[in-house]
């Protein structure tokens, strides 16, 4: 769902109207891929950044192309050409780069590629698309299409189709909990919407498990910048005016806050806390 709606955002903002005819392939991108925005590959890498394979939109580079682009099958993670699909949200991401420059690929009448490989020229104009901007015009595809409503509501209108359950959630919460363990969920979602995914996996009794529930975090901000806490109204889901002060109760639901806070309000030294998550480079580690 997410790459249709991105694909549409695209063609909103001026990309060819036959982009409508671009198909997820699931499976073809994995995690932890890298997108090399001066040359438009798709690579994956050793734990030294050798360069084990290479794609260029859906077509598979052999190992002369490699060395002809990257001396000695290296490239640097620290390079800021290199985006890496760190999530699971970042698969459909990839599987749309590689999509565009697929197309741009088999469209040679009407667009050139350009000498240094960074893109192409729209035949009979003066128009340059980089690599670069098309991984710019994708990422912002996505990020529009999660901050609007209309992708949320579609999630939770059918939520058995896009959220898988799993009982052993809820169990591994009540034995983390049976062992004397606080249990908290930081998340950067909207109240409404956690309630309805939290619901459907865990069920109606969801919020027991955890002793304190963030939501609107804005991760990695959270980890960084001291920000007050605010409380949420749990039925209309918006922000209460002013800050919150005391302790973070159970039962209640937070937005916003820091990292500082809130270690400091639940009594915890840093290394006293396990954080679990699907993007932990993003948010804590970088």
């Amino acid at each position: 769902m997410a790459f249709s709606l991105a694909v549409q955002r695209l063609i909103d903002i001026g990309y060819p109207e036959d982009f409508q005819n671009l198909t997820y392939k699931a499976g073809f991108v994995v995690r932890n891929a890298w997108y090399d925005k001066r040359l438009g590959n798709l690579l994956k890498t050793d734990e030294h950044w050798n360069i084990l394979t290479a794609f260029h939109g859906f077509r598979k580079l052999d190992k002369k192309e490699i060395r002809q682009q990257y001396p000695n099958k290296h490239v640097s993670l620290e390079e800021t050409r290199i985006f890496v699909l760190n999530t699971v949200f970042n698969l459909s991401e990839g599987v749309l780069l590689a999509s565009m420059v697929d197309y741009f690929d088999n469209h040679e009448e009407a667009y050139q590629k350009l000498a240094n490989g960074t893109g192409y020229n729209k035949k009979g104009t003066r128009q340059i698309i980089l690599y670069s901007t098309i991984f710019d015009d994708c990422r912002s595809a996505f990020e529009y299409i999660n901050e609007v409503d209309g992708f949320k509501r579609t999630i939770c209108s059918n939520l058995s189709e896009y959220i898988a359950r799993d009982d052993r959630a809820v169990q591994m919460m009540k034995m983390l909990s049976q062992h004397g363990k606080k249990l908290f969920l930081l998340t950067n979602s909207p109240w409404l919407y956690t309630m309805a995914l939290m619901t459907h996996v865990m069920g109606p009794n969801w919020q027991d498990l955890f002793d304190v529930v963030i939501v609107n975090g804005c991760k990695p901000r959270w980890f960084l910048q001291d920000i007050a806490f605010k409380e949420v109204d749990r039925i209309t889901g918006k922000e209460k005016v002013g800050n919150h002060l005391g302790p973070l109760r159970k039962g209640d639901v937070y937005c916003r806050g820091c990292a500082t806070d809130f270690i400091r309000q639940m009594g915890l030294a840093g290394k006293d806390i396990l954080y679990v998550g699907d993007h932990i480079f993003g948010d804590v580690l970088k």
